[in-house]
């Protein structure tokens, strides 16, 4: 995989990604918090990959905290005029974007609050990170 994205670094071609509609009460910073354990607890997500003088390398890749650069984007949607479309939309052309493998990390989530009580988490991993969709 690592081959793959190096010839085509402007590819999405190996995102992979998932949403999940949450409805109910929800405290963003509280999600935060435990999407940061979850990622400093699996290793596969802390990784970046370079080429070196050896071939490709993997070196850990430090996760910063919430607040402190954790890679969650946040947006309320609900004024919108269809918020689903509008999450959707901004779904997509977040699966569009091309990881970095060099400075990592290999994952990004976002949050977008859809109305009083309905949300959608999306997780974006490079398959270097996250096997199980092939």
């Amino acid at each position: 995989m690592w081959y793959a994205q190096a010839l085509d670094p402007d590819s999405p071609a190996l995102n992979t990604a998932e949403h999940l509609e949450i409805h109910g009460d929800l405290r963003p910073d509280l999600l935060a918090q435990a999407l940061y354990r979850t990622a400093r607890e699996a290793e596969a997500l802390r990784v970046r990959v370079a080429d070196t003088p050896d071939g490709p390398r993997q070196f850990r890749c430090p996760v910063p905290p919430p607040g402190g650069g954790f890679p969650l984007y946040t947006a309320d949607l609900r004024d919108a005029p269809d918020p689903v479309a509008a999450a959707r939309a901004w779904a997509d052309d977040d699966l569009a974007r091309p990881f970095d493998l060099t400075t990592g990390p290999l994952f990004r989530h976002a949050l977008l609050r859809l109305g009083e009580h309905r949300w959608l988490w999306h997780q974006r991993v490079h398959h270097l990170a996250l096997d199980g969709f092939g």
